[in-house]
């Protein structure tokens, strides 16, 4: 009798001690992979089950501006960026005050997405005569013979 006792009170400290727990992750994503000088590209930052603060770290400031701090609670924040020269670029979300919300576990783990920034395609300008080397004749072989 001591054992099922025992057995039974183990099982129900087992059944009322559950708690799920869902682990807590961090994940960024851009609008955009490539964007021009000029223009702007949004950074989303979604936290499932985690809550905090956390820097943001450009690779190279010369060639996007933008926030370098952020905070995150169980949902998705937009940062706003702007391209300021060519080249390539790596965002870092690094977390400075995070934490999972089921174990209250600090969470360390940095997460980055590379932007490529890329030169306005040039307007042509120059001559508009409407000057055609060619001329509109043909010269050589004719695909009609007379």
């Amino acid at each position: 009798m001591k054992k099922i006792k025992c057995i039974v009170f183990i099982l129900f400290m087992f059944l009322v001690g559950y708690k799920e727990v869902n682990a807590g992750s961090l994940s960024v994503s851009a609008n955009a992979n490539t964007l021009k000088v000029g223009q702007t590209v949004t950074i989303s930052v979604y936290g499932n089950n985690i809550f905090g603060t956390f820097n943001i770290i450009l690779s190279d400031s010369s060639i996007l501006s933008g926030p370098s701090s952020g905070d995150v609670d169980n949902d998705t924040s937009t940062y706003t960026f702007t391209a300021k020269k060519a080249g390539t670029v790596t965002i870092t979300i690094k977390p400075t005050n995070m934490a999972d919300y089921d174990t209250e576990t600090k969470y360390t783990s940095s997460k980055y997405v590379t932007l490529k920034v890329i030169e306005p395609a040039s307007t042509g300008g120059g001559n508009s005569s409407g000057s055609n080397p060619s001329n509109g004749s043909s010269s050589g072989n004719s695909l009609f013979a007379p």
